[in-house]
């Protein structure tokens, strides 16, 4: 299995947070960063779809990144604070805990930051409320098919895994296009034919 590896200069260079966005659950158009270069654009893209993921148990929700995530963004864009994720302030299960988030001066004393509360709350309101509800227990997750059952983490992506993964989300087979035409066609035909024959009844 050969590894992606992603050179210091290109792309890297121009995300504000380096290959740490690479592990992060974003979508482009929420990011607040401008790509000069299309290739590394669709690059982006491409990446995105494969790591898209939607949490739904409270686990998942816990372990989601704070930074650079799709669905928790202030004035409809991602957040990223460089000094916290430094500090080691990642995943909500950092900024939550025992059913609610932790307090303002908690948070300033343990990890020794030194940051406007309005920050640090306007961080926790940006997390979405059916999360916070899931997570205070207010509301049970719902029981859908995971959603990250086809994600591939960073540090085992090879060109092979990416190349099947988006081959097979972006082309149906010529033998199933068929079989829904056929459908659509013969309900047309039946539908037409109802129609007239009730009209002549």
């Amino acid at each position: 299995m050969i590894a992606v590896t992603l050179p210091r200069a290109g792309l890297i260079s121009l995300l504000p947070c380096g290959q740490f966005l690479l592990n992060c659950n974003f979508d482009f158009k929420y990011l607040n960063v401008k790509i000069p270069i299309i290739f590394y654009e669709k690059v982006l893209l491409a990446w995105q779809s494969i790591n898209l993921f939607t949490p739904s148990s409270k686990e998942e929700i816990l372990d989601e990144i704070l930074w650079n995530n799709r669905f928790i963004r202030i004035c409809n864009y991602s957040v990223y604070y460089k000094e916290w994720n430094e500090a080691g302030v990642k995943k909500i299960r950092d900024i939550f805990n025992d059913n609610t988030f932790i307090s303002y001066r908690d948070f300033c004393s343990h990890l020794g930051l030194k940051t406007n509360f309005l920050t640090y709350y306007g961080l926790c309101q940006a997390i979405p409320s059916n999360w916070i509800k899931i997570l205070k227990g207010k509301v049970l997750p719902q029981p859908n098919e995971p959603t990250n059952m086809n994600r591939i983490p960073l540090e085992n992506l090879s060109c092979k895994l990416a190349t099947n993964y988006l081959v097979e989300k972006k082309f149906v087979s010529a033998t199933v296009e068929k079989i829904e035409k056929s459908t659509v066609a013969s309900k047309g035909h039946i539908l037409f034919h109802l129609f007239f024959f009730s009209l002549a009844t």
